[in-house]
């Protein structure tokens, strides 16, 4: 975008350091409106594949998985995922309003 004066309007990341805060995972099962939580010290891919074991456990039928672009959510070759044939994810554009 450019300004009234020429100039370039650049964008800024809102990327943000931890500080010491925790992780909470949540999944909301929108047929019953149960959510199921998970609570961590760390922000880690091993965190996340803890709490997603215990929102498939149980579950035959297809699961469909909203999630945000961090990186713990998208592993290059993501082994869980092969493993886990009935579960779906998909990702919300990057930097979109959550």
């Amino acid at each position: 975008m450019r300004l009234p004066d020429g100039k370039t309007l650049t964008g800024f990341s809102h990327e943000y350091k931890r500080h010491g805060t925790t992780t909470l995972f949540a999944a909301l099962e929108v047929a019953t409106g149960l959510v199921k939580t998970g609570h961590y010290n760390h922000r880690k891919r091993r965190e996340f594949l803890d709490f997603m074991n215990d929102v498939v456990a149980g579950y035959d039928k297809e699961i469909f998985v909203v999630l945000d672009n961090l990186n713990t959510h998208k592993p290059k070759h993501d082994r869980w995922l092969q493993r886990h044939k009935n579960v779906h994810f998909f990702y919300t554009p990057t930097h979109a309003p959550g």
